[in-house]
């Protein structure tokens, strides 16, 4: 996704793709995984475009209309990884080795069962994701690349599900979404994601920050619950290695 800026004189505009937002949408972002890839300029007009490239820091604060995309080193990026690493399970509030709550789950499309409750995965190794339409690093995280990169590594298993959740969405607000071209890309979603319509279990689970992950096994035991996107080769490998330990 194309995150961007435009600024006429003492007027901001800001835009994430194409859609336009509020100043603190796009402040909001976080800055340390926001990647810059080029700014340019026309009269008074500064557009920057944001693509995964390289670690930057976006600053629009210190004087209105300025904004400034400050390139990283290699060293600051591996120190950013290293502290985003060591405090991914900071915001849980349950933590490896205790038991996953119950929970009833609406799922987006029927087959026969509107629900989806933990009593009836009792038994499986358990990949829960937990994402929303406007969550730039869940979108990525869950494009082939991402966590279907691991899942369809364990398709095979009966003893595997793997359980993306929508959270905080209307039905006709993931409706749209799938219409969206983004949307079109990910329509395996569609069929496999459940609902959490209000928040409730994600809620539960962690203090906040999606995307959110959790890895559960037979036995309803949590063995691994980290806020943060598993984007990573080395992140999509650890976790990997995590559900192959719970399948022998």
């Amino acid at each position: 996704m194309t995150f961007s800026v435009i600024a006429f004189a003492n007027v901001e505009r800001f835009f994430i793709g194409k859609i336009e937002v509020s100043r603190q949408d796009f402040m909001d972002v976080d800055s340390t995984l926001i990647r810059a890839k080029e700014a340019w300029s026309s009269d008074d007009t500064c557009i920057y475009s944001i693509t995964p490239d390289i670690y930057a820091q976006i600053d629009s604060l210190t004087q209105p209309g300025r904004i400034i995309v400050t390139r990283k080193s290699e060293a600051e990026i591996a120190l950013i990884d290293s502290l985003m690493n060591a405090y991914r399970s900071e915001s849980s509030k349950l933590n490896a080795g205790d038991i996953l709550p119950e929970f009833t789950l609406i799922k987006y499309i029927s087959e026969g069962n509107d629900t989806l409750s933990g009593s009836s995965l009792k038994g499986k190794v358990l990949l829960l994701n937990f994402w929303a339409t406007w969550c730039g690093p869940c979108i990525e995280e869950l494009k082939p690349a991402g966590l279907p990169s691991i899942a369809s590594q364990f398709s095979n298993d009966e003893r595997f599900v793997f359980l993306p959740v929508s959270v905080n969405h209307s039905r006709d607000e993931i409706e749209r979404f799938f219409n969206t071209p983004v949307g079109k890309e990910l329509q395996w979603l569609k069929y496999k994601t459940a609902w959490d319509k209000n928040g409730e279990f994600a809620d539960i689970l962690s203090k906040g920050g999606i995307p959110l992950t959790l890895l559960i096994d037979s036995e309803g035991i949590i063995r691994l619950n980290e806020s943060g996107a598993f984007l990573s080769e080395t992140d999509l490998t650890r976790l990997k290695n995590e559900i192959t330990k719970l399948l022998k």
